[in-house]
């Protein structure tokens, strides 16, 4: 994994050199200096660019989508929306739980129309099929380990061996 880049100190230490000795200085020339001194180290500038672009267009989008449609902005994870989007997406969610079915003692029951006791049935038979699943899992991590790459199952185990690796896995 390379070295990550502290591009910010890389800066700070440039403009340190850059300004020892000196009391006044030229944003602008000595920004436009900067740039140029930087922009020829490209892992530096990619990194840079990871570092401030987020941030920056964070920001921008932000403001964009909230402040300058005198709306708020509404921030859930790395997504910034209107409060009409956000009222869209709750939308979405409440049709998808409505939408739901679980299947109940061979019934499709409605998710928001499960009563207590469908809830506990649907509990344990998901759980009782998720067990089901974790063996399979375990059965297949048992054969991966044995494999070599180019290996098919039938190359290594008979029917017989796969077998007992599920009874040793269950």
């Amino acid at each position: 994994m390379p070295i990550k880049y502290q591009t910010r100190a890389e800066i700070r230490t440039w403009i340190d050199d850059q300004l020892a000795g000196e009391d006044e200085v030229e944003i602008p020339a000595l920004a436009l200096k900067c740039a140029r001194h930087f922009q020829r180290d490209a892992t530096f500038t990619e990194q840079f660019l990871k570092d401030n672009m987020q941030p920056l267009i964070y920001e921008i989008a932000r403001r964009q989508i909230g402040e300058l449609r005198g709306r708020a902005a509404i921030t859930l994870g790395d997504t910034v929306m209107s409060t009409e989007a956000m009222d869209r997406q709750a939308e979405r969610l409440a049709q998808k739980w409505h939408g739901w079915f679980e299947h109940v003692d061979g019934r499709s029951v409605r998710f928001m129309e499960m009563s207590k006791a469908d809830v506990r049935v649907a509990i344990e038979q998901r759980r009782t099929r998720a067990a089901g699943d974790t063996v399979v899992a375990d059965l297949l991590t048992a054969i991966d380990a044995k494999l070599k790459d180019g290996q098919k199952v039938k190359d290594v185990f008979g029917t017989d061996e796969v077998e007992r690796i599920l009874q040793e896995v269950a």
